[in-house]
């Protein structure tokens, strides 16, 4: 709404089930194009539209969000900056401002039959060409190639000794030795000194408290001794310092005309519109990489409350209080705790020992026998001191429990996740892979120990309890220990085995198949794009059975090879590179922004479950305990799992535009030495004019025009219903989340192909915003995906931070707070 008064249509409507909700998720889930103003605390709410059409197509919406119509259509003169907001108490500061938001997954998933390429079934249908003209509106880098100053071959070499790194002259791009070399020299001397020096103070600030600064010296001593080595003089105009493994990305340009204009690969193109069309039209998600997580039960230490029904307790463990079972059948096996003998749950950690009564400390002399850190009392990747022993001073009788068999499943689920390189825990994504501990050798220790060293008659471990059912919930060998999420990226927990997630694998249509072994149906994308089977979502589409072996011949021993016709689908949609437009005039300083070091991109994976998983708003989304966010399933039986938001869209951001502003750069020594971040050469600026063609064959008039506006949402937008007053825009290129790659396309000609005796042509649309209006079919998810396409979105901002603007600590300390309120009624 504007803030002039204007005429406006409202309606009023109530919670029927008396559950507050959120006025922001209510508009994004039923009508991002209508204001929804909470008028009672979540419970009662004005929704203002300026056209009064709008309402009649979310009385479904209202139905099944459980709201209904108290007061009907009103015209009233509305303010936006007269109108209060009511935020629900309950409502997270996490929740606000982040640079992606996500599109959900629609509640069926549509399949048609193919159209194969033998022009037996192409009857009305077009084929032709769209002709786009694409704008920048902020910075835009579609990079190429990125390489490394020196590569990992080359740092070996790398040593003061050695004359030819001391100085390396610029070479010629046909260079023999290397094709694309970055000229540079080493800094050495008082220079060096002055630049790690100044680099270590910002990398670790000082610390608020005195004795806490001998820690900060600490860290930057061991800064400068592994950057001293690595800091150079890059010789490109205008880079200066940085550190010779630091990544640089540039952009592919035409190796013809001396403007040399910068080319959009097609490929970007390409998954940029296979992406937008896959959310407009509700298809399912294709390339959604398995991923398992877990989280600390004892992250936060829970204070002593009446509330308070879940507690971290000792226990030790008795002589039979284990049992070797299989990790997985025909795998390696582990001990599985079976019982354990409960200490006290009055004990209170003391840092010496004492004769004083129901306390523990840790005592690596005196102790029992306790395996702390992840790598079960060996050094993995621990980043604090390692306890061998606990003392614990308990004078009462240890009560002897038996282990739940779901906790013993939740135990060997943990293992095959610190053990699984691929998925879990130890893959590459995390942080300490490969530089502090091989994930080979991670996998090795954790099985080993699993085996033969943890859950030992005499140890004291931890669990657990929940003091309302009197049962252990979870345990683990020390106290940190971690505690794998029920449900994983791909897979969702059952009664009795996994369950496919919804939406990433093929819909059963797609693998029913005719008498040829093709498949009958394919889901929207996959229909336009086809399919490789090189993925997830569409393995087995088109795959034979085993039934479909042919017989083996009395002449062979061998079953011949089956016939895999259709396991492969060409797509019936192709996308040329874009070429930059350079007039006469432009100068490189017209076209390309200076040398840039972009702050480090801190993406936050799938384990930031505040964003990737859907947090429906309302006070007891989870009953069973006071956390506030929705996981992947921290407990069998106690708190439901979420499921995943969609797919996931970067938001424009207002401050990209403004020159002054420049949020993504970060020119800082600290910076320029962090191998994290990246330099950024010739970016494209804002305003500039690419040209690209989209080819299609045999589509349906429908199909066209859901492409034209699935790339073209801001020329298009009238079509449906669109509001916003900036206009709305994609995403494209590297850097979105600080505000780069937002792009405005625009269909500049249509042409259709028309056989003809004589020559074949190409007839050209007279109006494009006509025919794609009269031939496009609405969706259900067509409000929310131009929603998030809003120009200067106001969700849109930096990811959040910590109180060290560090953006792991903000969702560190999330899941800690997390892990300890789950433990209050």
């Amino acid at each position: 709404m504007a803030d002039d008064p204007q005429e406006m249509f409202r309606i009023r409507v109530s919670a029927r089930d008396g559950v507050a909700r959120n006025a922001n998720v209510l508009k994004g889930q039923i009508a991002p194009h209508i204001d929804f103003v909470d008028t009672g605390n979540g419970i009662e709410f004005e929704l203002y539209a300026i056209k009064e059409k709008h309402f009649n197509k979310i009385h479904a919406k209202l139905e099944s969000a459980k709201l209904e119509i108290i007061e009907g259509v009103s015209k009233v003169l509305s303010n936006k900056k007269t109108q209060t907001k009511t935020t629900p108490p309950n409502e997270e500061k996490h929740m606000s401002t982040k640079p992606y938001s996500f599109v959900s997954l629609p509640d069926k998933f549509d399949c048609s039959a193919p159209l194969w390429h033998d022009g037996t079934n192409n009857k009305d249908t077009l084929s032709g060409e769209i002709r786009c003209e694409l704008t920048t509106l902020t910075p835009l880098l579609v990079g190429w190639e990125q390489q490394k100053i020196i590569d990992d071959a080359d740092s070996k070499n790398h040593t003061k000794e050695n004359e030819k790194w001391k100085c390396r002259e610029q070479q010629k791009i046909d260079d023999a030795d290397s094709p694309w070399p970055v000229p540079y020299e080493c800094v050495v001397g008082k220079e060096l000194d002055n630049v790690i020096d100044k680099a270590a103070r910002q990398e670790h600030p000082d610390a608020k408290e005195s004795k806490k600064q001998r820690r900060v010296e600490r860290a930057r001593v061991d800064y400068k001794k592994r950057v001293r080595s690595k800091v150079i003089n890059c010789k490109i105009k205008d880079v200066g310092k940085t550190i010779d493994s630091k990544s640089i990305l540039s952009p592919l340009r035409a190796p013809w005309d001396r403007k040399r204009p910068v080319i959009l690969p097609g490929d970007s193109l390409k998954g940029l519109l296979r992406h937008e069309l896959g959310a407009l039209l509700g298809a399912p998600m294709e390339r959604v990489a398995e991923r398992s997580y877990s989280y600390r039960p004892n992250a936060l230490f829970a204070e002593e409350s009446e509330d308070r029904y879940l507690l971290a307790r000792l226990a030790r463990v008795p002589e039979d209080g284990y049992e070797l079972e299989p990790l997985e059948p025909n795998g390696p096996s582990v001990r599985v705790p079976k019982k354990l003998e409960l200490l006290s749950g009055h004990l209170t950690f003391s840092k010496k020992h004492t004769k004083r009564a129901n306390h523990y400390c840790f005592d690596k002399t005196r102790g029992k026998p306790y395996k702390g850190g992840i790598g079960a009392g060996e050094q993995l990747n621990a980043k604090c001191q390692l306890y061998r022993g606990v003392i614990a001073n308990d004078r009462s009788t240890p009560k002897t429990v038996n282990v739940p068999e779901t906790v013993q499943e939740g135990y060997l689920a943990t293992i095959r996740h610190l053990a699984d390189i691929t998925h879990g825990h130890f893959s590459e994504r995390h942080p300490d892979v490969p530089k502090t501990v091989k994930k080979d050798e991670a996998r090795e220790h954790i099985l080993e120990a699993a085996k033969n060293t943890v859950f030992s008659p005499g140890d004291l471990v931890w669990v657990e309890w929940d003091t309302k059912k009197e049962c252990i919930t979870s345990l683990g060998w020390h106290y940190y220990y971690r505690w794998a999420y029920t449900d994983t990226v791909r897979w969702k927990s059952g009664t009795d085995e996994r369950r496919e997630r919804r939406g990433l694998f093929p819909q059963p249509k797609e693998l029913e198949k005719d008498e040829n072994g093709a498949p009958k149906a394919l889901s929207a994308v996959r229909h336009l794009f086809g399919y490789t089977g090189d993925n997830e979502g569409c393995k087995n589409i088109g795959e034979p059975k085993e039934e479909d072996h042919p017989q083996p011949s009395e002449n062979s021993s061998k079953n011949p090879m089956p016939r895999k016709d259709h396991t492969q689908l060409m797509g019936r949609i192709s996308v040329n590179s874009a070429l930059e437009i350079v007039g006469e005039s432009d100068t490189e300083e017209d076209r390309f922004l200076p040398p840039t070091f972009l702050k480090e991109l801190g993406m936050p994976r799938p384990s930031a479950v505040e964003h990737y998983l859907k947090q429906p708003y309302n006070p007891k989304k989870r009953p069973s305990d006071q956390a506030t966010l929705v996981t992947y399933g921290d407990v069998t039986g106690y708190d439901a799992p979420g499921e995943l938001a969609g797919r996931k869209f970067y938001l424009d951001r207002k401050d990209a535009e403004n020159a002054e502003d420049e949020p993504w750069e970060d020119h800082s020594e600290a910076n320029r030495l962090n191998d994290r971040s990246t330099l950024a050469l010739e970016a494209s600026k804002k305003n500039r004019t690419f040209r690209f063609t989209i080819r299609f064959r045999d589509l349906k008039a429908s199909e066209l025009a859901a492409i034209m506006i699935a790339l073209c949402p801001n020329q298009f937008s009238d079509i449906l219903e669109g509001t916003h007053k900036k206009g709305y825009c994609s995403k494209l290129g590297y850097a979105r989340p600080l505000g780069w790659g937002s792009v405005c396309i625009e269909t500049k000609q249509l042409l259709t192909y028309r056989p003809s005796e004589k020559k074949p042509t190409l007839e050209s649309v007279s109006d494009v915003e006509t025919w794609t209006k009269d031939n496009y079919q609405t969706t259900e998810k067509q409000e929310e995906w131009l929603a998030i396409h809003r120009r200067h979105h106001p969700d849109a901002g930096d990811y959040p931070r910590g109180k060290d603007k560090n953006i792991h600590s903000y969702h560190t300390k999330l899941r800690a707070e997390h892990s300890r309120k789950r433990r209050y009624k």
